[in-house]
């Protein structure tokens, strides 16, 4: 409930929480022991119970990076001793813990718990390289509501750009960077004093208490204090700086161009550049204690940030999810729709911009499924099964004749409740047509919509507010200048941005007034009407868009082919 001015008013908020599988219980869940999962209950109904089982499963890709993880059981299949000492051996080297006795901890401070937590991790070539961390069970620390604890972690948009930037550099070489036990390693020590009981492993006294000193996993604050240490040492040591739109997006530029892109992903980065700055990378990145940086050959597939990174031939980068794709299955009840729908959300967002409306339009149906339900949800596993190969490809491009594209839609209150769906998506585009998908959206309108025209309205506001944002990203990135063309199937919007039409409502006049402004100050170059069938964002807010859909077909082929009816230009 919140004090307005009118009156108090109650709102409604939700939680989302991520799937645990429900071979977890709380017999099996006390003390310090392994994790507990079978393999065959993956979708079941998640068990709750537990509040650290909840925490723990969202710290495990913090912790170990993305990849396929096997959770062992204790029973003489898996020996993790030697992992757990080599944790312990790093905890000790960077001075993480102090000992004290339980007479000296502060009266009032809570004691947290500590525990390990063993996986097996999936490698490239298909061999498990056994890890632990000792996490801190730090689940209900009510201190952490009085300080900051996010962390920002690279957007899809900016992963997008770094690969599409790296396709049309000749002289630059990829790579991907993965640094060991990164909390560890960050610079600044907690700036509060935090109590936890030791494991069995470190062999004190029953009345010794570890005071932490240094960032450790669990600990809220950490991954803040990792990313001031890795953002500053790629600022200060390797000169590069970040971009507005995205501070995990960072550049350098050298007299003449762009030598050196990155993209941080907590503990991973993917960038890119020329041979020089490769070597000073290299050479600065000996502080930190990391694996081998892998360089990406033609033809290797690699994992960032939970996709597929393959380099083709010619400088073509591929960003799939095919692992993904291959474990999607048809749902049998309620609890494998919901959980079904969530993966197939997620790697519409990350590479399948395709799958994003119809996955969308069944978000209020999945949780009480009728036949017409598992029908639709039928479909789109069967496109995923044909399609696994399918995701975003980058080709080089002529840089002297860049321009961002934007096309956008809505379907008038074809949701839930008559709500519209909008969609847009931006492509980068160069004179020869050759096209870059660079950034996506399908969502709700979240504003009253009372006619087609002003739904269509909201989604060409919504889609030039993003395109604006990655233009910055790429002019900062590139040191040029890069226009915006939009694209629009209705004439009714068209006439009232280019020809100044009028329109009655008041809310809808302030965005075609802003639009026509933007693109008097020539940050909109050109509008242009064209046909529906040439619509790329359709497929962002319509049924599943097949294979001969403009979207798909420019998703395979990454040609841009248009015949505008009408457009409005402004000349610089």
């Amino acid at each position: 409930m919140v004090q307005l001015p009118s009156g108090r008013k109650i709102f409604r908020s939700a939680v989302v929480k991520p799937q645990i599988p429900s071979t977890f219980s709380k017999e099996n869940s006390q003390g310090m022991g392994t994790e507990h999962v079978s393999k065959k209950n993956e979708t079941e109904v998640p068990n709750m119970a537990d509040d650290f089982l909840l925490h723990s499963e969202m710290l495990l890709k913090e912790m170990f990076g993305p990849g396929q993880y096997i959770y062992c059981t204790p029973d003489g299949s898996q020996d993790f001793s030697k992992s757990r000492m080599t944790e312990l051996k790093g905890l000790k080297e960077r001075n993480t813990f102090d000992v004290v006795r339980s007479d000296d901890v502060p009266k009032g401070a809570r004691i947290y718990g500590s525990r390990w937590v063993d996986t097996l991790k999936s490698m490239d070539d298909g061999s498990h390289v056994a890890k632990s961390r000792l996490v801190a069970q730090n689940y209900r620390d009510k201190g952490a509501s009085s300080i900051a604890t996010k962390s920002p972690t690279i957007s899809r948009m900016g992963q997008r750009v770094a690969m599409a930037t790296s396709a049309f550099f000749p002289e630059h070489i990829s790579y991907v960077r993965d640094i060991s036990q990164a909390y560890l390693q960050s610079e600044s020590n907690l700036e509060r004093k935090i109590f936890l009981r030791p494991p069995l492993e470190m062999n004190l006294d029953p009345d010794a208490v570890l005071v932490v000193l240094k960032p450790l996993y669990g600990v809220p604050e950490s991954g803040l204090h990792w990313f001031v240490t890795y953002h500053a040492h790629h600022k200060q040591r390797l000169s590069m700086k970040s971009t507005k739109g995205d501070p995990c997006l960072l550049y350098r530029h050298s007299a003449t161009e762009t030598d050196g892109i990155t993209a941080l992903q907590v503990d991973d980065s993917y960038g890119h550049g020329t041979k020089e700055f490769l070597e000073e990378e290299e050479r600065e990145s000996k502080r930190f204690k990391c694996k081998p940086r892998k360089i990406l050959k033609v033809g290797e597939t690699t994992s960032f940030n939970g996709s597929q990174i393959t380099v083709e031939t010619n400088r073509v980068h591929l960003l799939r999810q095919m692992d993904k794709l291959r474990k999607v299955a048809k749902p049998k009840n309620p609890e494998e729709m919901v959980s079904l729908r969530a993966l197939l959300q997620y790697i519409g967002c990350c590479t399948r911009p395709d799958l994003c409306a119809s996955v969308q339009l069944l978000a209020s149906q999945v949780t009480d499924p009728d036949n017409s339900t598992y029908s639709a949800m039928e479909k789109i596993v069967e496109r995923c099964h044909d399609t696994t190969d399918m995701g975003l490809r980058f080709v080089p491009m002529e840089k002297k004749s860049l321009r961002l594209a934007l096309f956008s839609d809505a379907s008038f209150a074809n949701a839930d409740r008559l709500k519209s769906q909008l969609g847009f998506v931006v492509l980068l585009v160069d004179g020869n047509d050759k096209a870059n998908i660079i950034h996506y959206g399908s969502s709700r309108c979240k504003r009253v919509t009372r006619s087609v025209m002003a739904a269509e309205l909201h989604a060409l506001v919504y889609g030039f507010d993003q395109a604006f944002v990655v233009r910055e990203v790429f002019e900062e990135v590139l040191g040029k200048s890069i226009p915006i063309d939009g694209y629009i199937d209705s004439r009714t919007v068209f006439n009232v941005v280019a020809k100044s039409s009028a329109t009655l409502e008041k809310r809808l006049q302030i965005d075609a007034h802003a639009l026509r402004e933007s693109h008097e100050k020539g940050e909109l170059r050109y509008l242009a009407w064209i046909p529906s069938k040439q619509k790329l964002a359709d497929g962002l807010t319509k049924e599943l868009a097949e294979e001969k859909h403009s979207l798909v077909q420019t998703m395979r082929s990454n040609k841009l082919n248009l015949t505008p009816n009408g457009w409005v230009e402004k000349h610089q």
